[in-house]
This record gives C-alpha cells, sequence and structure tokens, in this order.
C-alpha cells in the first residue's frame, strides 16, 4: 500500500515510495550518470541451440551474447559481427596470454624431458638385455669347450686303457 506522503532518506539518496519499491533519486546530475550509467565492457557467453535468438543487427538466431560482468545488459550478435573491427574489439589480457604462453612452454618441456627419460631407460634395458645375452653365449660356449675338453679326456682315457690292455 502505498503511504501518503512518500520519505526522502538523506543518506542513501533515495525515496521510499513503499516498503519494497525503492527509486533513486539523483541530488545532482552527475550522481544520475553513476546510477544508470554501463561499462562498455562485454563478454561473450555461447548459449545452447534451443536457446538462440535473433541478432540485434541482422536479426538472424543466433547464439553468442555478449554480457556484462555484472549481468545487467546483454545482447545476442552473430559471430560474423564480432570479427567486425568497426563493432568491437577485444580485449586482451597480456598478463593471462603471457602466463598462458609460459604454461603451454612448461609442458612442452615436461613432455620433452618424459620422451628423453623413456629413451635412456629403453636403452639401458636394451643394453642390459645385450650384456644377458653376451653372458648366456659366453656361458654356453665355455660349456661346449669344458665338454669338448672332458670329452677330450674321455677318449684319450679310453685311449689309454685300450692301448695298456693290450
Amino acid at each position: 500500500m502505498l503511504s501518503s506522503k512518500p520519505e526522502f532518506d538523506l543518506d542513501t539518496g533515495t525515496i521510499n515510495i513503499s516498503q519494497h519499491l525503492k527509486i533513486p533519486v539523483s541530488r545532482s546530475s552527475s550522481h544520475a550518470t553513476e546510477i544508470m550509467s554501463l561499462t562498455n565492457v562485454y563478454h561473450l557467453r555461447r548459449v545452447a541451440d534451443t536457446a538462440a535468438k535473433s541478432c540485434l543487427i541482422c536479426y538472424k538466431p543466433s547464439t553468442s551474447v555478449l554480457i556484462t560482468p555484472e549481468n545487467k545488459d546483454f545482447f545476442y550478435v552473430c559471430p560474423a559481427h564480432l570479427q567486425d573491427r568497426h563493432f568491437c574489439t577485444p580485449i586482451i589480457d597480456t598478463e593471462g596470454e603471457a602466463k598462458r604462453q609460459k604454461e603451454e612452454a612448461m609442458a612442452k618441456e615436461i613432455e620433452n624431458v618424459k620422451k628423453e627419460y623413456e629413451e635412456k631407460q629403453r636403452r639401458k634395458k636394451e643394453k642390459a638385455k645385450d650384456e644377458n645375452d653376451k653372458e648366456k653365449d659366453d656361458s654356453k660356449e665355455k660349456d661346449k669347450d669344458t665338454s669338448n675338453s672332458k670329452s677330450d679326456e674321455k677318449e684319450r682315457d679310453d685311449k689309454d686303457f685300450l692301448s695298456n690292455a693290450d
């Protein structure tokens, strides 16, 4: 219910028409522009195809929305209009871009180090395998040599035994 006399609050600069409705009142013209002014910074958001609305410029359905950071103002615009240099320009965050490039460089460096480590481990395993194969071959040759020398000794012993028996 509206009161017959509106109350004016000097501290907040509002007029209380009812308990739930407050209207800002300016004491000077600069104060009114501060209340009603919007920043000219918009963030690009994408919406679902089912939520597409007409572009502000060409009225074609668009899923691209430019919205203020405070979510107070928005409008739909085609991606083609976003590339128009007279329509809008992107704000490039040089610090964020530098940080992203540094992270990419670190990721590449980590990947290179991992590859080098895996290559070294692979070569180390191959080398150990080759050494084991050589040792096995050497032990087989020694076994053959010892078996040959034993068989030679046995033949000599047999010859000696036969020659002594005669």
